[in-house]
């Protein structure tokens, strides 16, 4: 955060260190493009809001939602608007995936083997429900 030639920063990590980290970005004033979800419990969730209060007008702030953007979402939200599959009556989602696997944690330590396998733990994750639903 204290190197001057760096303009933005992209926050990747784990959900559980978004809020420091995009609060360290934006002391350092620098852009920010941080993945979902914004954390994961309401301490988070009030530091973020906090931090989001002290942005300038000069810094672009950007939380991620880019599926919403994704250009068959975008048309296929455009057909429906526009009647094009006829009148809605009903719908149902179904969301499949592939099983994320444990990562080997030999020779790691407790907190290691967490951080790499932070998906199986939702105080660091937020677990699938967090993950995929702060799209409805």
């Amino acid at each position: 955060m204290e190197n001057n030639e760096i303009d933005a920063v992209i926050i990747s990590t784990s959900a559980y260190a978004h809020p420091e980290i995009l609060e360290r970005a934006i002391t350092a004033g620098k852009h920010v493009y941080c993945e979902k979800s914004a954390t994961t419990d309401i301490d988070g969730c009030k530091c973020i809001l906090k931090v989001g209060e002290t942005v300038n007008e000069k810094l672009s702030v950007v939380m991620d939602f880019q599926i919403r953007y994704a250009t068959p979402f975008v048309e296929m939200v455009k057909r429906i608007q526009c009647g094009d599959i006829g009148e809605i009556v009903s719908v149902q989602l179904y969301y499949f995936s592939s099983e994320v696997s444990l990562k080997p944690i030999n020779g790691m330590s407790f907190d290691e083997a967490r951080i790499r396998n932070h998906f199986h733990f939702n105080e660091l994750s937020g677990g699938i429900l967090l993950d995929q639903g702060v799209y409805t």
